[in-house]
Formats: structure tokens, sequence, C-alpha cells
């Protein structure tokens, strides 16, 4: 999974190539283990001139991140940001009690991980300020943590996130709603409602990316839109940005563009501030 290419693209869609090797220096790797109430496995990426901060959540949830070439993380390295990705419980890799641990309990004990995660990076003094951003269920977990934690974070950046699992649940395939009733323990309404990211948009203080494909539908984009006319009726400090003709996956170098560039054009803006 060793890069071998990196892209550069303009604002008017102009693609380059920049770099053309395999030995793509991203900074000082480090694999430690952040305590909650279990250990919780974490690749902190720091660069050599240090820099703001973002705790990158995986999706999945039954995924994580190892040590190799990430096409989401990279970026935000060469871009002079230190990325922490902690392997929050339900994640992968990790044995069966570990990856079941947020069955019945999402948004729970994984937010807490999250969050602990986010607290070691300003203890260790690795930076003193610090954002979230991660895509599909690391969307979701970002939306969830800025709205139920509003005062741990300087900025959030969601893509394809879940607003309302409520909502999810009547406008999914059976194949999704299956996913949901393993994910709650059952066709469990209460969780999903006290667990949607929506429920705490009230609370939301930093600025938001949230960015959506119009063709997704793994997590659709109506809830979203309802998200953000909450944000905006609540006066909150947020861009949204529609990707036409993608759908929630991301298969070409070309996908990920879309993605990352208006993420990392926030970014910029937020440094200009």
């Amino acid at each position: 999974m060793s890069p071998h290419k990196i892209y550069k693209v303009s604002r008017y869609g102009k693609i380059e190539v920049v770099v053309d090797n395999r030995k793509v220096d991203v900074g000082e790797v480090e694999y430690v283990k952040v305590k909650t109430d279990v250990e919780v496995p974490t690749w902190v990426i720091k660069r050599k001139i240090p820099g703001n901060t973002i705790i990158y959540i995986h999706g999945g949830p039954w995924s994580e991140v190892d040590n190799s070439w990430n096409l989401l993380i990279a970026p935000l390295v060469l871009a002079g940001y230190n990325v922490i990705a902690p392997n929050y419980r339900g994640s992968t890799g990790y044995g069966s009690k570990f990856m079941f641990m947020n069955i019945g309990d999402a948004g729970g004990g994984d937010l807490r991980d999250v969050v602990k995660v986010r607290d070691y990076a300003i203890e260790t003094g690795i930076t003193n300020k610090v954002g979230i951003m991660g895509y599909s269920y690391g969307g979701y977990m970002t939306l969830l943590a800025v709205g139920k934690e509003p005062d741990k974070w300087d900025f959030g950046i969601a893509g394809a996130a879940v607003a309302d699992w409520v909502e999810m649940y009547d406008l999914s395939d059976s194949l999704f709603r299956g996913f949901m009733e393993i994910l709650f323990n059952g066709k469990n309404i209460d969780l999903m409602k006290e667990r949607s990211p929506i429920t705490y948009v009230r609370n939301v203080k930093v600025p938001l990316c949230i960015i959506h494909s119009q063709n997704d539908t793994r997590t659709p984009l109506n809830p979203v839109m309802r998200y953000i006319q909450e944000l905006q009726r609540n006066g909150k400090t947020y861009e949204f940005h529609v990707i036409p003709n993608l759908g929630h996956a991301i298969y070409k170098v070309s996908d990920a563009i879309d993605i990352l560039l208006p993420a990392l054009i926030f970014l910029k803006k937020l440094e200009e501030q």
C-alpha cells in the first residue's frame, strides 16, 4: 500500500503529479495505547515541524487504521497537520470481544475513546489546537462529537456522515436496516434517536465542514440536509459541499480529490483567520 504518486489539483480541476516515487517522508509515526476503560490502539503521525492536530476517525465501525498508506490521512499530514488515528472499541484486528463492544452502544463507549485520545494529544503537548475528521461512520462520530462534546474541538470535518439514525432506518434498504439492527442490538428507535447527531445540533460551537455525495445510497443525503437546516436555523458556522455523481465508496484518486479538496481548503481558511 505504499504510495507511488501524489497529485495536486488546481481550483480549475487541473491535475498534476507532484511526487512520483515510493519514498515520501510523512513525518514520525508512533503507535501508542491510550487508556480509557479499555486500551485504545492509536496511530500518531507527527510532523517534524509542529502543527495543529486532526483526530481522524475511521469508518465501519468494523474496520481499522493500520500501518499502511492511507488515502485520506496522508494528504492531511503532507498539508502540515499532525494526525492521530484511534482504533476505538468496535475496530477490527484486536479480537472479537473488542470488535463487538459497540454493539448496542454506538456513539457511546467508542465516542469516549475518541475524546480520550483528543485529551491525550493535549496532555502530551502534541498540540494545543485539535479538530476531528472522519468519513462514513467516522463522519457520524465527527458530528456526534461536536454536538455532545462541543468544548473539546476547534473544528470538525464530516464526510458521508449519518446525521439521524431514525430517518436513516426509514430510508435504508433491507441490508442496511439489518446492519443498524445489529449495531443498535435490535430496532431500538429510542437509542437511535439518543445517539443521533441531529439531537445535539444546537450544542455545536465550532466551524464545520460537511461533505456529502449526491448519489450516496448507503448514507443518503436527505438527513444531512435536514441537519444543515438545523445548523442554519441555530446560527452555526458551517460549510456544506455536495459532490455530484459520486456514491458512498471512494474507488479512484479523483474520488478522493473530490472529498479532500473542500476539506483542505476549509482547513487553510481556518489557519488564515
